[in-house]
């Protein structure tokens, strides 16, 4: 499979770790049809476009429901399942909860050096970079260890299974289909940068962070000339001998970029990744480290050095629902679980708890099968009636709210709705979260106009036979609310 370079900045956060697999949604959209202007016509517009369709829509000043088609009946909500993730985690968990990451010292120190292993228990926290561990590194060296005998190890026992990988299409590699753990770091995904070679015909050169021995290199890649397209392909073999993973680069590259092209793939072994990984760190920040790495479960005879704390839930909500991040909304969905029900964390705790915080504010037992937590799965099915219940609820919830707000994409902004409702419509303010899928287009969220009046409004397309016109339609309805509203009864 032909692999794509990262784009810039924020940009890789929202193509990579989103949910972009868009079927037909790219393809070119035909002449414009002549626009609905009434409730019934819209409902025709969506039903051309998909088969199935749920919407509710409500005033949020009056506090009724304006207009609704077949909003009790479970649909495939795709990424709008995040919407149900972050409510019940402010729910249950608030906006300040904090994931923590603890490092321990499983042996002796003395004179600077710890006989024995440095030991880093996972607690979910879905916000771990290579820079914490450069932090940590220098705490270490602060407090006088120089020296860590036995290597790093990770005690990923937080949830069960220790690590798992979720998949949706033929592309498992990509981080839209994250690998999941306790313990992860970037992600579970690694960067590879790639540089042409010094002229035509030369291999490419390969960098990747965070840099580790980690990784095995079969570099079969060519440069090539300006006039032709690159056609890289980037093959994980798996772990290999001395617990490396065996990547092979494969095919013609090129880039003008002079710090070169970037590309991000998942790893096979999260335990491993993050424990060559933070143990070249140390080495980098002077502490000699032994050679030892894998998984292992803590000593309770073990001294707790440090301990990493995240940045609070509602500040995490920007990135899991703006940029739509899978990995990030499927590690809380886990951690909500285990606060609710008891550890070790699993998927299946994860959807009781989110399935019994909808029930409770008034979702029916018929409207919901919930078994994933960023919606990437073809199984989890949502009404737009509890979409709507979910809305309203945070709308009116001064506590949580706000941070739950904040965290949707916002028209013609950065997120997921960026490119959407930019011009032509100058007072229309949108936030929200959109879901796709091959044949699910949907968006969940809050429209206004500037006047006052605010709308929650829920659209759920399934069995798509257009994508990009059933998401054109979508808009056409989502930029006639206001109007149309004020013409309900």
């Amino acid at each position: 499979m032909v692999i794509k370079p990262l784009a810039r900045g924020l940009a890789w956060f929202a193509v990579l770790l989103s949910l972009t697999w868009v079927g037909s949604i790219g393809a070119a959209a035909p002449a414009a049809e002549k626009p609905a202007r009434t409730w019934s016509e819209h409902l025709d517009e969506l039903r051309r476009h998909a088969v199935k369709v749920g919407v509710q829509v409500n005033d949020l000043t009056s506090g009724r429901v304006i207009w609704e088609n077949s909003a009790k009946i479970p649909l495939v909500p795709a990424s709008l399942a995040k919407v149900l993730t972050s409510y019940a985690a402010l729910k249950a968990l608030g906006p300040y909860y904090r994931f923590k990451t603890e490092i321990h010292a499983s042996g002796h120190v003395s004179g600077g050096t710890l006989q024995g292993r440095l030991v880093i228990r996972g607690g979910g926290d879905p916000y771990l970079f290579a820079r914490d561990f450069w932090e940590i590194a220098g705490q270490l060296k602060a407090a006088g260890i120089d020296k860590v005998t036995e290597g790093v190890y990770v005690d990923n026992g937080f949830f069960q299974p220790q690590w798992e990988h979720l998949c949706i299409d033929q592309h498992c590699e990509r981080g839209y289909n994250p690998v999941i753990s306790a313990l992860a770091l970037d992600y579970n995904t690694l960067e590879f940068r790639l540089v042409s070679g010094k002229s035509v015909g030369q291999p490419a050169r390969i960098s990747w962070l965070p840099p580790s021995d980690y990784v095995a290199i079969s570099n079969r890649t060519t440069t090539i000339g300006a006039s032709k397209p690159t056609q890289l392909q980037i093959l994980s073999k798996g772990v290999q001998q001395e617990a490396r993973e065996l990547f092979e680069l494969i095919g013609p590259f090129r880039t003008e970029l002079p710090l070169g092209a970037e590309y991000r793939i998942n790893v096979a072994d999260p335990l491993l990744f993050a424990a060559r990984s933070v143990a070249e760190i140390m080495r980098r920040a002077g502490i000699e480290v032994g050679p030892g790495a894998g998984a292992a479960r803590i000593d309770p005879k073990a001294e707790r050095l440090f301990v990493r704390q995240s940045p609070p839930l509602g500040d995490l909500l920007f990135g899991l629902n703006r940029y739509s991040n899978n990995f990030m909304a499927e590690t809380l969905f886990r951690v909500i679980g285990a606060e609710q029900l008891g550890t070790p964390a699993t998927a299946a705790k994860g959807a009781q708890a989110v399935t019994g915080a909808l029930q409770q504010l008034g979702a029916g037992n018929s409207e919901l099968t919930i078994d994933s937590g960023s919606g990437l799965s073809r199984t989890t099915r949502a009404s737009a009636h509890t979409f709507n219940l979910v809305l309203v609820d945070l709308y009116n919830d001064f506590e949580v709210g706000p941070e739950f707000l904040s965290s949707l994409a916002r028209n013609g902004e950065e997120g997921t709705l960026r490119k959407r409702f930019r011009s032509g419509t100058r007072d229309l303010m949108v936030r929200g979260k959109t879901g796709t899928l091959a044949d699910v287009v949907g968006f969940s969220g809050y429209v206004s106009d500037g006047s006052g009046r605010v709308f929650a409004v829920t659209v759920l397309l399934n069995d798509v036979n257009q994508g990009w016109e059933a998401k054109r339609a979508l808009d056409n309805l989502l930029m006639s609310i206001p109007e149309l509203a004020a013409t309900a009864n």
